[in-house]
């Protein structure tokens, strides 16, 4: 749909964008506000004229962001999402209500890039990364398309990553803060969740739902620091799930107030801006750790009145219409075929908790695997031992980053956990569809990237 073809069209903005050092090659990685600011200088800086709400975080910054995203639509505000990696199509990056960019209107921005880039390549900054041009071209396309409101994700980390380059957003949030990207970020909770608490900036409200103590600290001084209001949900509310399932769940919302000072509150009105949000909601992303983003997202909206004012009937829509691909998707009822893009043993041991809960009466649980090299891959393949009737298929999917899957199949043989490998992800899925029966369930899992590459198979296959 958004593709050209590489062959006859010498303007394909994919082509050029794709010419770019992606993260886990060489220079794919570049630390620091230098280069962007350079390039958004030569356009005006147009992020400084866009209303932002950032968002940090090891995991639930998508999920977050699609609340986000959903909630402000239907309440009639033009809503900007910057988010990655795509699943699919590049354009699913960029959106402005729930539009892709299209590649039209990408062609037009990247034309225009090309002669920053030439420029900013003779000079001493250099030639800027994949990311670093994606991230300009967002703020170019949301800047032109009139946005009222910018949702944006950090790419790695936050305090060096090229969203950073902002300089006012109306809310810092972070999500959640776990062990990933050691070698880059720290080998220790307190020194990630310095990286990612580096997108706090003065007098701008902080809002959170890490509930790691350590990391929390962590927050807490650097919103002190910044003279940043910092609010917790777990100071805020409390939530309580009263249904749940493959297509959907239940909670309900109170309001809770417990150290109103170290979360930031008065007794009041700002107490009535939160008591007046609780009842109960309904969500279609699966899986409990999805309460904590839901939750953050009401808080957020909570928080980022009165300027941008939501009703609670346009909270509660879109609470229910938000959506995510690649998180506990349920992409086939029969057979019964789950995505999920965990990616690292937080996400993952989420993952297998919903499993856990929802599918105690299936019978063989299929998983087919493929991990990215820069993760804990021995606590994520030993999360799989707590499953029981369990088999991974093994695999590799295809990004350039992926794990060797030999590595894998001798971590689980070392676990003691049953598997096969199979060279290539079309090949796994064709294996496990034939492996599972009526009652059995098929799990496609391990990255983003292997839920990706799965899914555009299942779409072609079936269509």
């Amino acid at each position: 749909m958004y593709s050209l073809d590489k062959r006859n069209s010498q303007d394909n903005p994919y082509r050029y964008i794709n010419s770019f050092a992606k993260f886990g090659s060489k220079d794919g990685y570049k630390p620091g506000l230098e280069r962007i600011e350079q390039l958004l200088a030569y356009f005006g800086h147009p992020e400084s004229k866009l209303k932002i709400i950032h968002v940090a975080g090891s995991n639930g910054k998508g999920s977050t962001i699609a609340f986000l995203e959903s909630i402000y639509y239907s309440a009639g505000y033009r809503v900007g999402a910057y988010t990655s990696p795509h699943l699919l199509e590049f354009n699913e990056r960029i959106r402005v209500n729930k539009e892709l960019i299209t590649t039209t209107e990408l062609a037009e921005i990247v034309a225009e890039i090309k002669a920053a880039v030439k420029w900013l390549s003779t000079t001493p900054y250099g030639r800027p990364s994949y990311f670093e041009i994606v991230t300009v071209i967002a703020f170019l396309y949301f800047y032109r398309k009139g946005v009222d409101l910018v949702m944006l994700e950090v790419g790695l980390g936050g305090r060096l990553d090229a969203t950073n380059v902002i300089k006012k957003p109306l809310l810092s949030v972070i999500t959640s803060i776990s062990l990933e990207h050691t070698a880059i970020l720290g080998d220790s909770i307190i020194e990630i969740a310095r990286e990612k608490a580096g997108i706090i900036k003065s007098n701008c409200p902080v809002l959170t739902a890490v509930n790691n103590k350590d990391a929390l600290e962590v927050i807490r001084e650097l919103s002190v620091n910044n003279k940043a209001t910092l609010k917790s949900i777990d100071n805020l509310f409390t939530f309580i799930l009263k249904e749940s399932g493959l297509e959907g769940q239940v909670f309900t919302l109170k309001y809770r107030g417990l150290g109103l000072k170290a979360a930031g509150l008065e007794e009041g009105k700002n107490r009535e801006k939160f008591k007046e949000l609780e009842g109960d909601y309904f969500i279609k992303l699966a899986g409990k750790h999805q309460l904590r983003n839901a939750v953050l997202a009401v808080a957020v909206v909570a928080e980022n009145t009165p300027e941008f004012k939501v009703d609670k009937q346009d909270l509660i829509a879109g609470l229910k219409t938000a959506f995510i691909p690649g998180r506990i998707e349920l992409f086939s009822k029969k057979p019964q075929v789950l995505l999920d893009g965990a990616h690292n043993p937080e996400s993952l041991s989420s993952l297998i908790e919903f499993l856990l809960s929802n599918t105690g009466e299936l019978g063989k649980k299929i998983v087919v695997l493929s991990i990215l090299k820069d993760k804990d891959i021995f606590a994520m393949i030993r999360l799989f031992k707590l499953l029981d009737s369990v088999e991974l298929i093994i695999t590799d999917n295809g990004n350039e980053r992926a794990l060797p899957p030999e590595k894998i199949k001798s971590i689980a043989d070392e676990l003691g956990i049953p598997n096969l490998l199979y060279p290539d992800i079309r090949t796994a899925i064709k294996q496990a569809l034939l492996k599972i029966s009526e009652g059995d369930f098929l799990c496609i899992t391990g990255s983003l990237y292997t839920v990706g590459a799965a899914k555009k198979y299942l779409l072609s296959n079936n269509s």
